[in-house]
């Protein structure tokens, strides 16, 4: 029985000061952390810039395809369309006559 309370007691010591360099190094690191994330975001900013670029010229070239598309679709419809043939006039017979 006392290996397994050294074993434990080892293991919580352990975990312990694992837990306790990691709190050191995050408190030691954080002031970094804005001016890392600043970085980065001016680093990405030109990442960012040609996938607009790209995303605008897709929609150039997109929106155009699309609309004559459309038109087309909107032409076929109105030659195949053809009227309905009006119902015939309702016959009203004179009041009192039946």
């Amino acid at each position: 029985m006392s290996t397994r309370a050294t074993d434990r007691s080892e293991l919580v010591t352990g975990v312990s000061g694992v837990l306790t360099a990691g709190g050191m190094v995050t408190m030691v690191l954080f002031p970094l952390a804005l001016p890392i994330i600043g970085l980065t975001l001016i680093a990405a900013l030109p990442l960012v810039l040609i996938g607009l670029a790209a995303a605008l010229a897709v929609g150039v070239v997109t929106v155009p395809v699309l609309l004559v598309l459309s038109l087309g679709r909107r032409g076929i419809r109105a030659v195949r369309h053809t009227p309905r043939a009006h119902p015939p006039p309702m016959v009203r017979s004179p009041a009192g006559r039946g």
